[in-house]
């Protein structure tokens, strides 16, 4: 703002400044100023005369000070005062600043002096721009800023608050040196614009170092031409305000941010109930702005309207929490598209430190999931309950680091005719009710370490006196984190499973025994048989070189012919009795587990050759065995003696059932050695092939094909001896494929 000068009065410096209060009548009403401070320019000797503080305005009308009318009832209004000087009347431009409560008068003299006294009271009313400074705070400095020296006039107060020792000559360039570099733009500007109001900035006092910040308000003084002559203002020092303020809004940007963060909903009502604030959680539930809840009685806004009997339940809380009474209660309430969300719900009455209620905080935390799981919970307790209760086998809860029974289901009072609870004061109680010799297996199932035990059996006496066996389980319950947290454990009554194990054993005790009967059995058979047999062999060898070879023997052909015949038939019949005892034994050996198994790296290739030249070369009927390799050929781990009697078997049977060659092929693969044994022959019924490796089984369409049905068997055994699989392929007056699968041994 400016002041106008009044009309023909020529403008001399400022020469005082002073502090007012007012005074008011008991109609609030302003009759007078008293002063209540004056700067550092009133002396005593001064040309003109001034008052003094802590004396009222009004006191000096008898020495001629005049003020107007409508200074008294419009302090906006700025003149001229008159007073009586050594019979001469002297002008006074006062200028009045109206701060919070008080009031600055500046005080400006004139060169002309006045005769004319109703002519200055006119020109009085000319000065009527009103000039004010916007802020009154703390302790103010006054300066002037002189524009045609551009220096600034301070009183001591502004000195101080600068930092700035007293006197020091204050240029507008040293000036800016005190302040910040960061606020050193903003001043420049402002001063461009002949504006002296200035938001808070930063100085640095030269005295400590320190960084201050001060405010200052100012006004321009200009001609009736618009020509600024000089500039007056306070200076404040604002620090503590404003760092208190920068504080109150850093915390108010915490709080901010920690209330709309919040995942509880938040709201702030005053003590009547009507919304002041409300978090960004309660209002995204809602699917709501601000707008729509500020203002309005909290238990009228949506989330409310869910049934008047909630409406009128949250009004009556707010009331209670009024007088300072906290309320918590479960509620429901509706959250987006009209869902209900049941909330833990609270109303917190806020005090001040008066002790008296002040504003309400409302909290609400969202149950809805834990409620709903807490309802499963109980329900699923229930079914536990339900079935541990009526099961047989005994069911417990222990803690995992000590042996203490937390749960112990019915079964145990069944059982043992004890009661639980005496369980429960006592756990190691429960040794009593097992034998003593198998309560070492119940120290193994309460073991504190987490490795649960498989099944440990103990016994126990129940009530009726029997002795009954248990089958007991743990296991280890972890929690989210794999805690281990609880102990579980099951004991089954395996009495009767126990009583069949204990016939079991009896009969495979008598099994073993009669196996061992049989394998006696047989090897004494077998041995015993092939002395007759070798008997009967020598001795019809003997007929045959006395009857057919010596030269005395005088037989006629036809009966020599007839004898032969016979001779034959007893051979071959010594044979098949011959092979039946090797067959029986070799079984005989392989269940025991007495057969011999040596493997050793062998060349399948040149093994097989030389066994098909030994055993096949010379047949009488000129057939022989072709002989097919695919692969590159390696090592394979077998057992000679037991891998020629596989061969001689399989290759034995294609000759018997065919009229052709038998094909033999081995097929090198990357892991495992095939041996396939084919002819066309009679081929085997399909529905015998799931039987055709059974003891003393035989096709049915062999007819009087000679065969012990023990040679499949064997070659099977043998086979599995080598970690190997025999399968069969084959139809009927077509011919069969027998295929053989080694592993390949590893050459390293």
């Amino acid at each position: 703002m400016e002041l106008t000068l009044t009309p023909g009065l020529t403008y001399r410096p400022l020469v005082g400044v002073f502090m007012c209060r007012p005074v008011k009548n008991i109609d609030n009403q302003l009759i007078d100023l008293k002063i209540i401070w004056q700067n550092s320019k009133i002396k005593s000797n001064d040309a003109v005369f001034f008052p003094a503080p802590d004396v009222c305005l009004s006191a000096y009308e008898d020495i001629g000070i005049f003020l107007p009318d409508s200074f008294w009832h419009d302090l906006e209004t700025q003149g001229v005062a008159i007073y009586n000087l050594e019979g001469v009347y002297t002008g006074v431009e006062w200028q009045v600043l109206e701060t919070d409560d008080s009031y600055l008068l500046t005080v400006r003299t004139t060169s002309t002096q006045i005769n004319d006294l109703e002519n200055t009271r006119k020109q009085l009313f000319l000065a009527n721009e009103r000039v004010r400074l916007a802020t009154w705070a703390g302790k103010l400095g006054i300066w002037e800023y002189k524009s045609q020296t551009m220096k600034y006039d301070w009183d001591e107060v502004a000195y101080q608050i600068h930092g700035v020792p007293i006197g020091a000559e204050i240029t507008a360039e040293y000036y800016l040196t005190l302040v910040h570099p960061e606020d050193q733009p903003y001043i420049l500007e402002k001063k461009a614009q002949d504006d002296f109001s200035i938001k808070p900035i930063r100085i640095i006092r030269p005295d400590n170092g320190q960084i201050r910040y001060v405010k200052s308000e100012a006004m321009n003084i200009a001609t009736q031409e618009g020509i600024v002559v000089d500039m007056i203002g306070v200076v404040s020092d604002i620090t503590e305000s404003h760092l208190a303020q920068l504080a109150l809004a850093e915390s108010e940007k915490r709080f901010r941010a920690i209330f709309n963060s919040a995942f509880q909903f938040i709201a702030l009502t005053d003590i009547h109930g009507i919304v002041l604030e409300v978090n960004q959680t309660a209002l995204d539930s809602g699917n709501l702005r601000l707008e729509e809840v500020v203002g309005k009685s909290f238990w009228e806004t949506y989330w409310w309207q869910i049934s008047p009997h909630t409406m009128e339940q949250l009004r009556e809380s707010i009331a209670l929490a009024r007088e300072g009474h906290f309320v918590h209660y479960e509620v429901d309430h509706f959250g987006k598209n009209r869902t209900v969300i049941t909330v833990d719900f609270s109303i917190n009455p806020i005090v001040n430190d008066e002790g008296k209620v002040v504003l309400l905080l409302m909290e609400g935390h969202d149950i809805t999931e834990k409620k709903r799981t807490r309802a499963a919970l109980i329900e699923s307790e229930q079914r536990f309950r339900d079935i541990a209760e009526n099961v047989d086998e005994l069911f417990w809860i222990c803690p995992v680091d000590e042996f203490r029974f937390l749960y112990m289901n019915f079964a145990y009072e069944r059982l043992s005719g004890k009661s639980r609870e005496s369980l429960y004061e006592n756990s190691l109680s429960f040794l009593d009710f097992v034998l003593e010799e198998d309560r070492e297996a119940i120290k193994n199932l309460s073991r504190t370490d987490l490795n649960p035990i498989r099944s440990p059996e103990f016994r126990v006496k129940n009530k009726e006196g029997e002795i009954r066996w248990l089958s007991g389980r743990i296991f280890i319950i972890r929690d989210e984190f794999g805690n281990a947290r609880r102990r579980i454990g099951i004991a089954s009554d395996i009495t009767s499973q126990k009583e069949k194990e204990f016939l079991l054993t009896d009969l495979l005790d008598k099994e073993k025994e009669l196996n061992q009967l049989k394998s006696q059995f047989v090897a004494f058979v077998s041995h015993e048989f092939r002395t007759p047999l070798t008997t009967i062999q020598s001795s019809i060898e003997l007929m045959e070189h006395y009857l057919f070879q010596a030269e005395e023997s005088k037989l006629s052909p036809t009966i020599a012919s007839k004898v032969k015949h016979h001779v034959s038939v007893i051979h071959s019949k010594i044979c098949f009795f011959a092979d039946l005892l090797t067959d029986t034994l070799t079984i005989n050996q392989i269940e025991a587990g007495k057969i011999s198994f040596r493997p050793c790296l062998m060349d399948i290739a040149a093994f097989t050759q030389k066994l098909l030249m030994e055993y096949f070369h010379d047949r009488p009927d000129g057939r022989q065995v072709d002989l097919e390799l695919t692969g590159r050929p390696v090592l394979v781990a077998v057992d000679e003696k037991l891998m020629t009697r596989i061969l001689i078997n399989l290759l034995s049977n294609a000759f018997k059932f065919s009229q052709t060659n038998p094909v033999l092929r081995l097929l090198y693969e990357e892991d495992k050695l095939k041996i396939e044994i084919t002819d066309q022959g009679i081929g085997i019924p399909e529905e015998d092939i799931p039987r055709l490796f059974n003891s003393f089984f035989r096709a049915g369409n062999v007819g009087k094909i000679a065969g012990t049905g023990l040679g499949l068997q064997i070659t099977r055994q043998l086979v599995e001896l080598h970690s190997g699989v025999i399968s069969v392929n084959s139809q009927q007056n077509v011919g069969t494929t027998m295929t053989i699968v080694l592993p390949l041994a590893n050459e390293k």
